[in-house]
């Protein structure tokens, strides 16, 4: 009997102590909204994200370690050449690099502490809104492989370190996306 309530015990410990860690972790959000009452929400854990990352097979140009790695094909851009660009975007000042207006869009491309944003509104058709805040730790994590590769496993854990914040929204008509990181296992 003894020994049955132990194993229980260490069942249950185990348990809390996942659960814990499991609670803790930080989760992806993606909500879209259309028309009428229309919903789709996905919620996941990023250690689930890392996790399903390194069940990709190998036949999709990926090299599976410890951490998942894609190779880049066909790139314009010599890797070094990429990897030199995004170093001095990372380590130049706050400032707005490109502004792109016409009649019936306008795009801002911008560093604003340690965040790279781009802001789309369009005004024909309804207007539609895209705005996008990207840590730069995440792109960092990308660029972190071995030449010629993206490190998938090395970004999420940098979102992961991130923590909470918005990443994408949307608006295009009665449409609407949103995409944040938070410690909720539920969208608001």
């Amino acid at each position: 009997m003894k020994h049955k309530l132990s194993i229980v015990s260490a069942v249950l410990i185990s348990w809390m102590v996942s659960a814990s860690a499991f609670a803790s972790d930080q989760w992806l959000h993606v909500k879209i909204e259309g028309d009428g009452d229309e919903r789709v929400t996905v919620n996941l854990p990023l250690s689930l994200m890392e996790a399903a990352l390194n069940m990709i097979p190998e036949d999709v140009n990926a090299e599976v370690n410890n951490e998942i790695q894609v190779a880049i094909d066909d790139v314009d851009m010599s890797w070094q050449d990429l990897r030199a660009f995004w170093q001095s975007l990372k380590d130049s000042p706050e400032a707005t690099f490109a502004t792109v207006e016409t009649r019936d869009e306008k795009v801002a491309v911008k560093k604003e502490g340690e965040y790279l944003l781009v802001k789309t509104t369009e005004v024909r058709n309804g207007g539609s809104e895209i705005d996008v805040q990207l840590p730069m730790a995440v792109v960092d994590g990308l660029f972190s492989g071995p030449e010629g590769t993206l490190n998938f496993s090395a970004a999420i854990q940098a979102l992961a370190d991130h923590g909470g914040g918005h990443l994408v929204s949307i608006r295009d008509g009665n449409e609407n996306v949103r995409i944040w990181i938070d410690d909720q296992n539920e969208a608001d």
